[in-house]
């Protein structure tokens, strides 16, 4: 129906409407005559266009491979054989197929899903400010990058203290200094608990024990060594591979770590962790190509996933639910949220950034049809990675 309409558009400025329309810019007669990006509004929706594009085919590989993994692990066989880009029917009837397989290990017996840390994405806010800048032709539009964050998202490599009730970003593969609650693992000493595995001592009950006595379960005390997973109410003291909420004054990020959520210093490399909005008071033609292309260009990092599960199960499907699930993680919140909401909010802007040009109708299209299987990856990663949430 969208099509339909848009080929029905009036093609302004092509030389065969009344002469009272023929004293259009040269640029809108280009785009008249087929060029999209002739226009800076054009442009930045091509380049939109092709931003969403490219995450709509990452993420349809992203989630329907980490579902077919799990799904072949399991027994289950798949509609996609696992090569090239799989269509959307595919992806979710790969990941209906890993619902059944996570379902059938979950009723073998005990099940417990721990996850490390949060999964991220960051939207390079000062690129989507200086595209609004370039499209609007007004420069005032790239000076202050910080309106296009909420305040409690926003964040920078702090030369400085980050503030307190702010967060250390860690992650798996970046452990930062922490003094206060810790969203990833913790080495160090976990006062309050720890809900995931304790690997040393435990002042206080542990589930299980190694052959020379020491915790290696979950732990009611504080638990002196590595949790995997500290209860939501506990403190780390040590290195923390995820965020690390910051408690007390003068407290400075480690080595690369950004600070999220207020810095006390100079800030530098802004970019949101949440969902980017509008940089300036641009059209919103302008503005929603540019959020579109700063969202769907995001920086992502998965969680890190352990599985404690009935022995019977096999261990080849475990390392493969632990590896597989955090990607559907991923997908299916910090990434597929905000990607999914910033679309629905700047369809109607991007449709007006293009209405009248029958040079931009495919494109217009294509915007669509991508952002409609942005929708249904992101279904289909919830579906599967909800499915292993939770014990039995």
């Amino acid at each position: 129906m969208k099509l339909g309409k848009l080929v029905a558009w009036p093609v302004l400025c092509a030389g065969v409407m009344a002469p009272a329309l023929m004293n259009c810019s040269s640029a809108e007669d280009l785009a008249a005559q087929g060029d999209c990006s002739a226009t800076a509004s054009g442009k930045a929706f091509v380049s939109a266009v092709a931003d969403l594009e490219t995450i709509a085919t990452n993420l349809k590989v992203s989630v329907g491979t980490a579902c077919r993994n799990i799904a072949v692990a399991g027994g289950e066989t798949t509609d996609w054989d696992g090569t090239g880009t799989p269509t959307d029917d595919q992806v979710t009837s790969s990941c209906d197929a890993a619902v059944k397989v996570i379902g059938t290990v979950k009723a073998a017996g005990s099940f417990k899903l721990v996850v490390e840390g949060e999964a991220k994405c960051e939207a390079n806010i000062s690129a989507q400010a200086d595209c609004t800048a370039e499209c609007s032709g007004n420069a005032s539009c790239s000076a202050d990058v910080t309106a296009a964050c909420d305040p409690g998202e926003l964040s920078v490599k702090c030369e400085g203290t980050c503030s307190v009730g702010a967060t250390c970003e860690g992650s798996p593969t970046l452990a930062v200094d922490c003094e206060g609650s810790c969203a990833g693992s913790c080495e160090g000493t976990i006062t309050g608990g720890c809900e995931g595995t304790c690997a040393g001592e435990c002042d206080g009950e542990c589930s299980a024990t190694n052959t020379e006595g020491k915790c290696e379960g979950s732990c009611t005390g504080t638990c002196t060594g590595t949790c995997s997973a500290p209860a939501a109410s506990a403190s780390c003291e040590g290195k923390c591979s995820g965020s690390c909420k910051v408690t007390s004054e003068g407290f400075s990020c480690s080595g690369e770590a950004k600070c999220t959520g207020g810095c006390e210093g100079t800030a530098t490399a802004p970019s949101c962790t949440g969902e980017v909005k509008a940089s300036c008071e641009a059209s919103a033609e302008c503005n929603g190509s540019c959020q579109a292309s700063a969202q769907a260009s995001a920086t992502c990092t998965p969680p890190k996933v352990s599985i404690q599960a009935d022995a019977s199960i096999d261990a080849e499907l475990i390392s493969t639910l632990e590896a597989e699930i955090p990607k559907l993680i991923l997908a299916a919140t910090a990434q597929g949220k905000a990607l999914v909401h910033v679309l629905a909010n700047v369809s109607g802007a991007i449709e007006g950034a293009v209405k009248g040009s029958a040079a931009c109708a495919l494109k217009l299209s294509a915007f669509f049809e991508a952002s409609a299987s942005v929708n249904v990856s992101v279904s289909a990663s919830a579906s599967a990675s909800g499915s292993a949430s939770g014990g039995s």
